[in-house]
């Protein structure tokens, strides 16, 4: 599938591809099932971006600890209302719903047209 990004909106096939990628590793450390299943759906040529590899480690290690922060919050404000802004195809909300949170994605229009493409409004 073809999906149709311009310039700052191609960027989030960069954090799609470092999850999708950790998705695969024996040790990974999101378990992103859905972010491999997306990319894995896109006709998009990702080995541009196997040679960054710093950028890679960054991007799992900011994801995990997101994460991490997120469901410290979320187990101290269980029906909390949060509002992820440039969210791309983050899948975040997959990885730490606890079935009581309200979560809102923002970005720009042509992002959240594609974030339909693979994501039901719940």
């Amino acid at each position: 599938m073809k999906i149709k990004l311009n310039g700052v909106a191609e960027t989030l096939l960069i954090t799609l591809n470092a999850r999708a990628k950790d998705y695969k590793s024996p040790k990974s450390v999101l378990h992103d099932k859905k972010s491999f299943e997306i990319a894995s759906q896109l006709d998009y040529d990702f080995k541009k971006f196997d040679t960054a590899w710093a950028s890679y480690y960054g991007i799992l290690a900011r994801a995990y600890i997101m994460d991490e922060e997120v469901k410290k919050f979320i187990e101290k404000y269980p029906d909390c209302i949060i509002v992820s802004i440039g969210c791309g195809l983050d899948t975040r909300f997959e990885r730490v719903d606890n079935g009581k949170i309200t979560w809102y994605n923002l970005d720009l229009p042509e992002v959240i047209e594609n974030r339909k493409l693979f994501f039901k409004e719940k």
